[in-house]
């Protein structure tokens, strides 16, 4: 075969591999989901930014917060900014969670205890499977508002939510002994969390050896 001939030969494999490979690449183009994002991964609506539920009443976003005796000025300066933008925030987007739950952070921290109630209770009804809400006024209620009741109604829903967060036994187990004086139904939730967590058995086990004889269910030990 002389070398004129190996040229055209190898110009037409080059033209048929060439070829092949468009026709491939045409297919998977064609095969694409024109509703995948550019990594392959299909494309997840924010919730954040959808629709509210209906019949959901938005707290006031107006709320005024006054400054408890004795805060500092300064720090009281910033807190009062950053409720006016975080309200300004959830005017545009009320269903955004985030800016719900920092926004009872702030009441709390300045005393409104009831501007704390109503921003979490709210996002409890904008994102009913979120636990931090739950856990939050589990806390509000029994440290702060002295409800009892509603602090292990809410520390229990929060548990419900998310039975892999280990912070929700031990607020729970604090709850039950600081709130409620029932020791035993507090060293049950520590129990409880080894056996939903197990991987928290070495972390609490120091816990609940601590623990009074027969408080964790009769004795029972991990």
């Amino acid at each position: 075969m002389n070398q004129k001939n190996l040229v055209i030969i190898l110009v037409l494999l080059t033209i048929l591999v060439g070829g092949y490979f468009f026709i491939i690449n045409s297919k998977e183009i064609e095969n694409v989901d024109d509703t995948a994002s550019p990594d392959g991964l299909e494309l997840i609506e924010n919730p954040d930014f959808g629709e509210l539920p209906d019949g959901l009443i938005v707290p006031n976003l107006d709320r005024q917060v006054i400054v408890p005796q004795g805060f500092a000025e300064d720090v009281a300066k910033k807190t009062i900014n950053s409720i006016k933008n975080i309200q300004d925030g959830l005017k545009e987007n009320p269903n955004n969670i985030a800016l719900w739950l920092e926004l009872g952070g702030l009441y709390k921290s300045m005393g409104d205890y009831g501007g704390a109630e109503g921003a979490w209770i709210f996002a409890t009804q904008i994102r009913p499977s979120d636990w931090m809400a739950y856990h939050n006024l589990a806390d509000l209620y029994g440290y702060y508002l002295k409800n009892p009741t509603k602090s292990e109604e809410y520390i229990l829903l929060a548990i419900e939510k998310a039975p892999q967060e280990l912070q929700l036994y031990i607020k729970a187990f604090e709850i039950y002994n600081e709130i409620l004086g029932n020791a035993e139904k507090g060293a049950q939730m520590l129990v409880k969390a080894t056996e939903e967590i197990p991987s928290s058995k070495e972390q609490l086990k120091p816990l609940i050896d601590s623990l009074p004889s027969g408080g964790a269910s009769g004795g029972r030990r991990i």
